[in-house]
């Protein structure tokens, strides 16, 4: 501290400095303000000048031992002032360069965006890196559920970037570890059980409901025009992009086949700000197939394509060169998962009035249109499709754990009906005798005698 040039005056004046008002001794680049806190001045390793704050001495020493704690193992000093959002461009910015390269696809990226800056930028994004841990985190997802009301699947597409985020904030070693690693998994212990609603691999229609859905949909005068695209949903199993993007040359009516080869995706553009579409490839290779079109699926396309000329709708719409489009709005724009899903919603509703008024029994569940593709798989299991073929049609590669997993859920559900038919027959002993039944000839397939 003291050296040989300096006066005894200057040695006292120094000593005096170094300590605080309640006689303690300061050490190197710590004072005490004017109001009475403290402050820890020193640079970084690039020669940059830094300040932390404290209101007693004892906080500032803990955040000092942070500091050369941080020092010894390379975290970037900045961590203490750069906010999660702040790294959310950075991430923006190396994504983008994925996209270009063709690593990422365009769609993923602008939902990835879409999800961060809807639910993570105005809030829990202006944190400081160094203050969100893993507690804070989780709460945050227990926030949008419970305050938020979004569903656990939700969550869970907003927890992909805002993971990915952290994580190239601890490559980047600006936080230790990525608090976010983990913080879903709990989420979901919690809060999976409290989601009412129907598992996953149970989302489709039974075969009561789904010519509930057609009949009404096709006599309705409002819905009629749904008809249509609803059946061939539910005879082909198409995705929702695969159909929507459909245009009238992929429909081979002379020889009775549709070509599935591309996908139409969408994203917002923001608030207020409308729908940005494009043409991307099939989701995986597999999804480039040809689906044989059923003789009803046929009538679906003619009568689209007879209302349409009737009233004199026209498609209107082209997405990177792709035009011509089989399903489009009045307008003669292109549909997507949100309208369609929109539209299911109100034919769920009017449909279970009218069965309710008429003291039926059966009723429309709420679903989305995705349901209608495991209603597919679900019909191709009930008639032993071979698993094989399945895929095929379904686009799917070969040995997919999807369409396991779909046609499992549908082979236990036939086993229940049948052993349902068993317990009936022997409460009734005047009925007939048991009769071998079979689930599957298929491959992986159960058999019951």
């Amino acid at each position: 501290m003291a050296t040989d040039s300096m006066s005894w005056q200057e040695v006292k004046e120094e000593m005096q400095r170094r300590k605080d008002n309640k006689g303690r001794v300061l050490r190197k680049g710590e004072y005490q303000r004017k109001d009475g806190s403290y402050m820890y001045v020193y640079k970084t390793d690039l020669g940059k000048k830094r300040t932390v704050y404290a209101r007693t001495l004892k906080d500032l020493r803990a955040k000092e031992d942070e500091i050369t704690r941080d020092v010894l193992e390379g975290i970037n000093p900045d961590g203490a002032r750069v906010t999660v959002n702040d790294f959310y461009e950075r991430w923006k910015s190396a994504r983008a360069l994925d996209v270009k390269a063709e690593v990422l696809r365009e769609n993923t990226f602008a939902n990835y965006c879409y999800m961060y800056e809807q639910f993570v930028m105005s809030g829990f994004g202006d944190a400081r890196l160094k203050d969100v841990t893993p507690a804070r985190v989780e709460a945050f997802y227990k926030t949008l559920i419970t305050e938020r009301g979004l569903k656990l699947h939700t969550v869970d597409a907003v927890h992909v970037p805002l993971c990915q985020v952290l994580q190239l904030a601890e490559e980047s070693n600006y936080i230790r570890r990525n608090p976010a690693s983990g913080a879903m998994r709990k989420v979901k212990q919690a809060y999976r059980k409290k989601e009412v609603g129907i598992p996953s691999d149970e989302r489709a229609l039974t075969v009561e409901q789904q010519e509930l859905l057609l009949s009404f949909v096709r006599d309705h005068e409002a819905f009629g025009r749904w008809y249509p695209m609803l059946l061939v949903f539910v005879k082909t199993g198409m995705r929702v992009g695969e159909l929507t993007g459909l245009r009238r040359c992929d429909v081979d009516m002379e020889h009775d086949v549709i070509s599935v080869n591309h996908t139409l995706v969408h994203y917002s553009k923001g608030k207020g700000l409308g729908v940005r579409y494009a043409i991307n490839e099939t989701k995986t290779p597999s999804g480039k197939r040809t689906i044989p079109m059923l003789p009803e699926v046929r009538e679906a396309f003619a009568l689209e394509f007879e209302r349409q000329e009737r009233e004199g709708v026209k498609p209107r719409m082209v997405i990177d060169g792709y035009g011509d489009f089989v399903f489009v709005n009045r307008f003669g724009d292109c549909l997507n998962q949100g309208t369609i899903n929109k539209a299911l919603k109100r034919i769920v509703r009017d449909c279970n009035f009218a069965q309710l008024d008429k003291g039926e029994s059966v009723l429309l569940p709420n679903f989305s249109c995705h349901w209608l593709r495991h209603t597919f798989t679900t019909r191709l299991n009930e008639q032993n499709v071979n698993i094989k073929a399945a895929q095929a049609l379904l686009g799917h590669r070969e040995g997919s754990n999807v369409t396991l997993d779909v046609y499992t859920a549908a082979q236990d559900e036939f086993v229940r009906s049948e052993l349902l038919k068993i317990a009936d027959q022997d409460t009734n002993p005047d009925t007939n005798d048991l009769q071998t039944f079979t689930t599957g000839s298929h491959e992986g397939s159960v058999r019951v005698a």
